[in-house]
């Protein structure tokens, strides 16, 4: 079963210790596959829930990220 939803933010780590990535989630598939929106571009991709370093994130993190870029 997939933990996430539509309409979650995520987040994913790109390299280790290193900066996040955040993502907007559209589809939840019952395998784990994500349709994410990036929220860096707006463009659309695919995630992966069992990948390592992904995470729920809230909405404030997400602003901070932003302010923070």
């Amino acid at each position: 079963m997939n933990e996430f939803k539509p309409g979650d933010i995520v987040r994913q780590r790109i390299h280790p210790g290193g900066r996040w990535d955040y993502f907007h989630v559209e589809y939840a598939h019952r395998n784990g596959a994500l349709d994410c929106i990036a929220d860096a571009d707006g463009k659309p991709c695919g995630l992966s829930a069992h990948a390592r370093g992904i995470e729920k994130a809230t909405l404030a993190q997400l602003v901070e990220h932003r302010e923070a870029v």
